[in-house]
């Protein structure tokens, strides 16, 4: 029978499983399975690089490429890190996480991962802040450290491990304005934030006098600087000046209060990033899917596509790309440092578990979404190998919908919404498409198996109402049943005694089907329809 464990469940972020692996884990116990390729930020510890990614934080050794994965069970208080900063002269990597939590890891002999040995959860616990407290950006001047959150701008005294003073950004109907940036030129700190009244759709820019004296959680002390030729995507300082990057424009320099094109890029995106490493090697700027630092060259790689944080070490920029991970780039060239484990996406839609095996599908039952580049139609966890695969069909720039496993042919069943019926066998490396007949349409909405070694199909999406159950015999014929129109079905589930049961989409209740009879049944919560 189907053992589709989850519907419609988004895995936001990671996937935990309650599995035995071998001598790893033992049943009972929570493992965490997390995407590497959605990196959002990175550091350099002399010969260790670390890296965030939307739900996960690893570390590898440069001189001997071993991996690690740090966890709750390292001592890690929170999940969800949002920004890395190295501080070389505390030997101590600072981790903020999108719940406004504060770690400090110690770092050891050649950069290699210590303790935990301080956390700050003054932004997390506050009671009188607004539900959002992400973190979105750290920069450090001396031994204070600015915090660009959602909800304003928070000043760490790195020396105390405490909060020194906190600025409430607002629009203009009392919302919080989040902060997605911020740095000091001259006497002025700048902020980039989210877009504001003034500014329409596109990002601003906010500045405050920077000294002892200014109070910058007094909001009359903060002006608006005007905004370069479209939306801002980064600013930056450098040899005392102000720069933006604007996407399909170029970075633009800050003379005299305007704004001058210094360099002209149609591309997407431009963004520039401050090297945070221990020697000073400028500004790293990143456009379309090339990546420049004065100290490292040029290097140039369709791997290259949203880069969120990078850092030059010696002739080498690391780079935090969300869609593929983390990368290399040296000498011309970009190569991916992301660890081969852990499925290649952070949110899916549905999860099937089978013996042996967990089947992750990207798309709902009716979404014909295409999918990222690089991404696979589907992911499978071998839970015995702790190993996960990539299911990917060259071609195939969509998600699969749905799964269903036989186990006596040892055969994953995988359907999609325009993309027709799938299957893999244990000698495939990858799913081989099978012909449907004419009359069966190819927007499969649910796939399920019975103890007969049928495979069950539902499809949908027809603008009349044509046939919606289907079933394969273990022969490879099929047959279909026009007692079944209807064309909302999302999940089918045969029982024991013969009857599939369909459950419609939301507020449609269930319809419950004898093959042998031909007869239907919907059941609804609605006063005399069958449930309750």
């Amino acid at each position: 029978m189907n053992q589709n464990i989850y519907s419609r469940l988004a895995l936001i972020g990671w996937l935990w499983l309650a599995v035995s692996v071998g001598a790893k884990a033992q049943i009972g116990n929570w493992r965490s399975h997390v995407s590497y390729r959605s990196a959002q930020t990175v550091a350099v510890a002399t010969n260790y690089v670390y890296a965030a990614t939307a739900n996960g934080l690893f570390a590898f050794d440069k001189t001997t490429n071993e991996r690690m994965t740090l966890t709750r069970q390292d001592g890690l208080t929170d999940v969800g890190i949002s920004r890395l900063l190295y501080l070389p002269d505390q030997s101590r990597l600072l981790i903020a996480y999108r719940t406004g939590t504060i770690d400090f890891l110690s770092i050891g002999q050649g950069g290699a991962p210590g303790s935990v040995t301080t956390t700050i959860t003054t932004i997390a616990a506050a009671t009188n802040l607004p539900d959002a407290r992400g973190i979105n950006f750290v920069s450090r001047v001396g031994n204070l450290a600015y915090l660009g959150t959602d909800f304003g701008l928070v000043v760490l005294n790195l020396a105390a491990n405490d909060i020194r003073d906190t600025y409430f950004s607002q629009c203009t109907n009392g919302s919080p304005l989040p902060i997605y940036q911020t740095t000091v030129v001259g006497d002025s700190l700048y902020a980039l934030t989210a877009p504001t009244a003034s500014t329409g759709t596109v990002q601003a820019i906010r500045a405050v006098r920077y000294s002892a004296g200014t109070n910058l959680a007094d909001p009359g002390n903060w002006r608006s600087v005007a905004n370069p030729p479209g939306s801002p995507e980064t600013l930056v300082a450098r040899q005392g000046r102000l720069l933006a990057t604007v996407n399909e424009r170029g970075i633009y320099d800050r003379v005299a209060g305007q704004w001058t094109l210094v360099q002209a890029l149609s591309v997407t995106p431009v963004r520039q990033f401050v090297s945070s490493s221990s020697t000073d090697a400028g500004v790293i700027v990143a456009a379309g899917s090339t990546i420049t630092a004065p100290t490292a060259g040029t290097s140039t790689s369709a791997l290259l596509t949203d880069p969120r944080d990078a850092i030059v070490d010696g002739n080498t920029i690391w780079i935090a790309d969300a869609q593929n991970g983390v990368l290399q780039a040296t000498n011309g060239t970009i190569r991916s440092s992301t660890p081969a484990a852990g499925p290649d996406r952070d949110v899916f839609s549905t999860l099937y578990a089978y013996p042996d095996r967990l089947v992750a599908l990207p798309n709902g039952p009716q979404d014909a979404t295409a999918l990222p580049t690089n991404t696979a139609s589907a992911n499978e966890l071998q839970v015995s190998a702790d190993q996960w695969q990539a299911l990917s069909v060259p071609g195939l720039d969509r998600g699969f919908t749905s799964a269903a496993y036989l186990t006596d042919t040892q055969t994953l069943y995988l359907g999609g919404f325009g993309t027709g019926l799938w299957q893999k066998t244990a000698d495939q490396p990858a799913p081989v498409a099978v012909s449907l007949p004419a009359t069966i349409s190819n927007s499969i909405t649910s796939l399920a198996t019975d103890v007969l070694g049928n495979l069950w199909i539902a499809t949908g999406g027809a603008q009349t109402r044509t046939t919606a159950l289907h079933v394969r015999r273990p022969d490879g014929t099929f047959t279909s049943f026009p007692a079944v129109t209807v064309q909302t079905i999302e999940q089918l589930v045969p029982d024991d005694a013969g009857y599939i049961w369909m459950r419609l989409s939301v507020g449609n209740g269930l319809l419950v089907f004898d093959p042998q009879t031909n007869r239907t049944r919907t059941l609804t919560t609605v006063l005399g329809g069958g449930g309750y």
